[in-house]
């Protein structure tokens, strides 16, 4: 199999689909907004849980509750916090965690107390300041664009010739399950050691960046760019399969990799290079490349946050080697 390229994903068992963390947290945010977007007037949650999109079976709860750390290590997204919180004042909070320990049975969850949580979001979700959240969010987004692209001016300033490479770092679909974000952090804190003093591969490895985003359909994935002396390397392509393979070491073979660099011909024939070897005389090359490297931290793609984050670690990096 060729892991450089994005092919048709394997079977996708849907219990495990459904039971990852990236797709549980996206699942809670979809419903939190759902309730906060179906309610009008005066009409009360009793009139409008008999809607299909509120049948929400009680026995769904565990595996929404599945992704809840009570130890408050974590740094979760306000909709999440929301439903956390709809779910203590409905008591679910305190069934899950007599469930977990054996002591209380699915069938002791009442419908009421279903109904109550669905209340609970409807308070907590108006206080919520989610627009001034996603307004933070894109400001930081936009701080970081500029970070990543002002590494790379750095670069060129340093450097007439420099090699780029751009590579996306994946699970496959049958792994999900497995890799919560915690675990994704430690396979990226492996990925970077590795690629940092890894002896003779990337000895001319000059800086690198990452972005670390959770979307819809691929769960938990990283954005990677790599900027090589382009004095010593010429083959992008071959330096961005070296970072898949070690993707997929590290991940003990639950990570597949995308290398941006094996279409460069395909960029090139539209005018929009931005990787390979870039040179500092050539303006066309140079603005292509802060498009691309813009991309990594796309304000526009606000989607892609991480709902849920260990407390002190960062969704982006960037580092001079």
């Amino acid at each position: 199999m060729n892991h450089s390229i994005i092919s048709q994903q394997p079977y996708i068992n849907p219990v495990r689909f459904h039971h990852s963390e990236a797709h549980i947290t996206l699942e809670i945010e979809q419903l939190v907004n759902t309730v906060m977007s179906q309610r009008t007037g005066n009409q009360s949650i009793a009139g409008i849980y008999t809607k299909p999109v509120y049948q929400h079976r009680l026995e769904s709860m565990s595996r929404l509750l599945s992704v809840y750390e009570p130890d408050y290590s974590y740094e979760y997204s306000e909709h999440l916090m929301v439903f956390w919180r709809a779910c203590r004042d409905a008591g679910i909070l305190h069934w899950w965690d007599n469930y977990r320990h054996g002591v209380c049975d699915l069938d002791d969850l009442s419908e009421y107390q279903f109904e109550d949580m669905l209340e609970s979001i409807l308070h907590y979700g108006q206080t919520c300041q989610s627009h001034r959240r996603q307004a933070d969010r894109r400001y930081e987004m936009k701080k970081k664009q500029q970070g990543i692209q002002a590494l790379f001016e750095e670069i060129m300033q340093r450097h007439s010739k420099v090699l780029a490479v751009r590579t996306s770092l994946y699970y496959q679909a049958e792994y999900y399950h497995e890799n919560g974000i915690r675990q994704v952090y430690g396979h990226l804190d492996e990925f970077i050691q590795q690629m940092a003093y890894r002896k003779g591969l990337f000895d001319n490895l000059l800086a690198y960046a990452w972005v670390l985003e959770q979307g819809t359909s691929r769960g938990y994935h990283i954005h990677l760019s790599q900027f090589f002396n382009g004095s010593r390397h010429q083959y992008g392509r071959y330096l961005g399969d070296q970072s898949g393979k070690i993707w997929q070491d590290v991940t003990h073979g639950m990570g597949y990799w995308h290398n941006s660099n094996a279409q460069e011909k395909e960029f090139e024939a539209r005018g929009t290079r931005g990787i390979g070897m870039l040179h500092r005389n050539c303006p066309a090359e140079y603005e292509c490349a802060l498009r691309n490297l813009g991309y990594l931290a796309d304000p526009e793609k606000l989607d892609q946050y991480l709902r849920k984050k260990p407390k002190g670690r960062r969704s982006f990096g960037k580092s001079w080697l």
